[in-house]
């Protein structure tokens, strides 16, 4: 797959005529080192791997009104001696414009509102701000319209998150969302109205400013008339068994909010502290929390009852995804140094979240080795007390390596 994918990339590039082009090409690698959790899935009973390399290419094409963009990526996971390579494509899309109004058509990547470690108004995206890897997010298929004057701008989106499994593809809840923007002086105010299928209308209002020259301040706030949250069904029984069905339901909520406050610091050596925290009614209460944990801890002991290994793995497994939500537990607390260098950039982030005293710290650094190539890297261990989210994670550390090589065509 990988020499397949380098090959088209390269052809496509070779061949291609517009007024303006760029062509690109990254390969990295990420690998986890495990913890001794209960959620550890011994080597012979995991589908997921720990290890995994991952090769993507882009093209950006401009011609006339239009412009092109598309990315694709694959992806090899080891397990093991075993191996198991997937394709995607992250977006692909078309631009065009006419005067004041812009539009866009097909599979693109739109992020929205104010923060580095969570975006509440990121309704669209809902990026996962936190992720070790910096780049090959995929894009949500949409119709993007949008117009701008001379310090607003005014945007809507109509979406569906298809999801391509088989012959036909299965539809997911049509989404549509309206942002407008304006430049006030030194600050920049958006405000948000947001519609999901089955789920209440949401608003949001974000707003970030510039305090002399070296100060930053933004905070965002997102009301949620009515959301989801995906408990477990065994939760609050007296008698935690395994579940041959899936795990969590999503119980109906009302009323939340998603709230986020930060500042930023930048010395003119180049060095920046930001400070961030933030609210989010969407994920788990401290009780939550421990209530799944213990559910899967009396699942794991299962096993010396005699229970199947395999049973009690994929329930493990299942546990496990409360892992990829954005925010595991309501309140988090977020540092970050970083410096600007000439060709390196390095970072140091501190993530604490308060309600059980789990921490999280990752050192990163990009370096550019000339104008079309760059090198990237981070390391991340979690930690924190004694039965806290992240230090019952399966994963004590993460390192995750790059390489990016770009090609310009005018």
């Amino acid at each position: 797959m990988w020499n397949k994918l380098a090959i088209i990339l390269m052809l496509f590039s070779s061949q291609v005529y517009g007024e303006e082009a760029e062509v690109g090409m990254r390969l990295s690698y990420q690998k986890q080192g495990l913890s001794n959790s209960s959620f550890v899935i011994p080597k012979v009973y995991r589908n997921i791997s720990r290890q995994s390399v991952e090769q993507d290419a882009y093209l950006h094409l401009q011609q006339g009104i239009w412009t092109f963009n598309g990315q694709v990526a694959a992806t090899q996971e080891i397990n093991g001696n075993l191996t198991d390579e997937k394709g995607i494509i992250h977006e692909l899309y078309v631009d065009t414009s006419i005067g004041n109004l812009e539009g866009s058509f097909g599979k693109k990547v739109v992020s929205w509102g104010t923060g580095y470690g969570f975006r509440p108004l990121d309704v669209i995206q809902r990026e996962s701000r936190q992720a070790l890897r910096t780049f090959n997010l995929e894009g949500v298929p949409m119709v993007l319209l949008e117009y701008f004057t001379k310090e607003s701008a005014l945007s809507t989106v109509i979406s569906n998150r298809l999801r391509f499994g088989g012959i036909t593809p299965r539809k997911g809840k049509y989404e549509m969302a309206v942002k407008y923007s304006t430049l006030l002086g030194n600050s920049d105010l958006h405000l948000l109205l947001y519609q999901q299928q089955g789920n209440g209308l949401s608003a949001g209002i974000a707003a970030s400013t510039v305090v002399g020259e070296q100060l930053e301040l933004h905070g965002s706030a997102r009301y949620l008339s009515v959301y989801h949250k995906a408990l477990h069904k065994l939760s609050g029984q007296p008698v935690r068994l395994l579940s041959n069905a899936q795990v969590f339901s999503q119980q109906r909520q009302y009323n939340g909010v998603q709230a986020l406050l930060g500042g930023s610091w930048t010395w003119e050596n180049g060095f920046s502290l930001m400070l961030e925290a933030w609210h989010d009614d969407t994920a788990y209460s401290r009780q939550q929390w421990l209530e799944l944990l213990r559910i899967n801890r009396f699942q794991q002991k299962q096993l010396a009852l005699g229970a199947p290994p395999q049973a009690v793995y994929n329930n493990t497994y299942a546990n496990s995804l409360i892992y990829s939500k954005q925010n595991i537990l309501k309140d988090t607390v977020f540092m970050r140094l970083s410096y600007d260098g000439d060709k390196l950039d390095p970072e140091l982030s501190l993530l604490h979240t308060p309600l059980d005293g789990g921490v999280v710290l990752t050192v990163s650094a990009n370096y550019a080795w000339s104008q079309n190539v760059s090198l990237f890297g981070s390391v991340r261990l979690l930690s924190g007390r004694k039965n806290s989210a992240y230090r019952a994670s399966s994963e004590r550390s993460q390192v995750f390596v790059g390489l990016q090589l770009l090609r310009m065509i005018k």
